[in-house]
């Protein structure tokens, strides 16, 4: 008889810990730092790349999303390499990887299973703040 009266205020109390636990999490989620807002400067620093240094919307499109390409190889390949019959939606891509895979794929020219895109893509070799502010402007893009 004395269990079912203690089994009462034990319930009780995990439900009010569970509950207080909850507030408590969720309060600290709340009160988290938010993501600081886009840097207007390197955005526009990253569409000025984009647009006129590397020339993405040759290939990519005037939306960046990507399409079939007009163009071929000249010549023959080398064994084992391909050559991309349509270009990929950059925007997608920019929105898929982590802004940090981004830029470390404009800095190497490897995604982020460390292999190179195919050809006509260029292996960019950009410093840091190019490669972060082209994926920041990437990712200002919608999809």
């Amino acid at each position: 008889m004395r269990l079912r009266f203690l089994a009462i205020p034990l319930c009780l109390a995990v439900a009010i810990a569970t509950l207080i636990g909850a507030r408590t999490v969720s309060q600290a989620q709340s009160a988290a730092p938010a993501a600081p807002p886009a840097n207007p400067a390197q955005i526009a620093q990253g569409k000025y790349i984009v647009t006129s240094v590397g020339m993405c919307l040759d290939c990519h499109g005037q939306d960046l999303h990507g399409g079939p390409l007009t163009f071929g190889p000249l010549g023959a390949l080398p064994a084992g390499m391909k050559f991309a019959n349509k270009a990929s939606d950059i925007v997608r891509i920019a929105h898929r990887f982590t802004p940090a895979q981004m830029a470390t794929f404009l800095e190497t020219g490897l995604n982020p299973r460390n292999n190179s895109a195919d050809p006509p893509m260029p292996q960019y070799r950009m410093n840091q703040a190019d490669a972060e502010a082209v994926a920041a402007y990437l990712v200002s893009l919608p999809q």
